[in-house]
């Protein structure tokens, strides 16, 4: 499980159900190494502001704003998910080249129809994330104020 802390910024209704918005803070992992004064990527990651990340997660009875959540991503969803978005286009690349190829078509056309086909590719990913169930499931665990 891949885990990070995150805090309810707002809890409101969307499309007829609630929803909660969890907001993770970005860091440098430099800030946890213990060398991080004698190397220069942790000079260079000081300079580096933080990055906010919203995220928008069902609500659960109980959730309240500025309660800090910890959300749990399982591993084989992400690599499921990395797969389906890096390998899907790919396949349409290398596909459509083969294909140009093999009726002798000029490489200018060749490379022309592989980055069509690999932004058709990009395309059907999108499609087929937002309008199916391959959503990552994303647990969300209160965590008590103290």
């Amino acid at each position: 499980m891949i885990k990070e802390i995150g805090k309810i910024i707002k809890v409101e209704m969307k499309e007829g159900k609630e929803v909660a918005y969890v907001e993770c803070i970005s860091r440098s992992a430099c800030a946890s190494c213990s060398s991080q004064n004698s190397c220069g990527v942790g000079a260079v990651a000081k300079t580096i502001p933080p990055k906010s990340m919203l995220f928008e997660v069902d609500y659960v009875k109980g959730m309240n704003v500025d309660h800090d959540v910890q959300l749990s991503l399982n591993q084989n969803d992400l690599v499921k998910s990395a797969l389906l978005l890096y390998l899907t286009p790919l396949i349409f690349f290398i596909t459509s080249a083969v294909i140009a190829n093999y009726f002798g078509l000029p490489e200018y056309l060749i490379i022309f129809s592989a980055i069509i086909f690999g932004g058709v590719g990009l395309l059907f990913v999108a499609k087929i994330t937002k309008n199916s169930a391959v959503k990552l499931k994303v647990l969300v665990q209160d965590i008590k104020a103290g």
